[in-house]
């Protein structure tokens, strides 16, 4: 027969040795994260491929996606680490930092939307003067007079 002390004290010596196994890959991947060691990092935070439930652990993968420019990415990981630790600040203020950013980047690429279809129509406007110079400066002007181009007049 099988102590309920003992199971429950099993089941805490192996909760607490999951928990520092968990610490010690997020120590490490954080390590390598900031050596550029990017996918090795992550499979050390998702050993079996999946999404991990710590906050600690999106958010490194979170900072990984921001390093590589997938600031969609960071945000949805930012946002599973912030119902992980609904309380954390630290994680809203990233999330509003990336917000903030890609609205700065959509009103930039609507300002470079415009300054290029303003540079299309001057280009067009200068072609079109060009072309319609280039085609009256090719055409034969008024015939010249035989007699040397000056017409007598009568003095009155």
């Amino acid at each position: 027969m099988v102590m309920p002390e003992i199971t429950d004290e099993a089941a805490r010596v192996e909760r607490l040795f999951a928990d520092y196994d968990r610490r010690l890959r997020l120590a490490r991947a954080t390590d390598l994260a900031k050596s550029g060691r990017f996918l090795e990092a992550e499979a050390l935070i998702r050993p079996s491929g999946g999404i991990p439930e710590g906050g600690r652990e999106l958010d490194l993968l979170a900072r990984i996606a921001v390093r590589q420019r997938h600031y969609g990415k960071a945000v949805l990981l930012w946002e599973g680490a912030i119902r992980c630790e609904p309380n954390n600040e630290e994680y809203r203020r990233c999330v509003e930092k990336l917000r903030g950013r890609a609205a700065n980047l959509k009103r930039w690429a609507r300002f470079a939307r415009k300054g290029l279809l303003f540079l299309i129509g001057v280009t067009v406007l200068v072609l079109g003067i060009s072309f319609i110079h280039h085609h009256y400066a090719a055409r034969p002007g008024p015939p010249a007079h035989h007699d040397g181009g000056v017409k007598a007049q009568k003095s009155p």
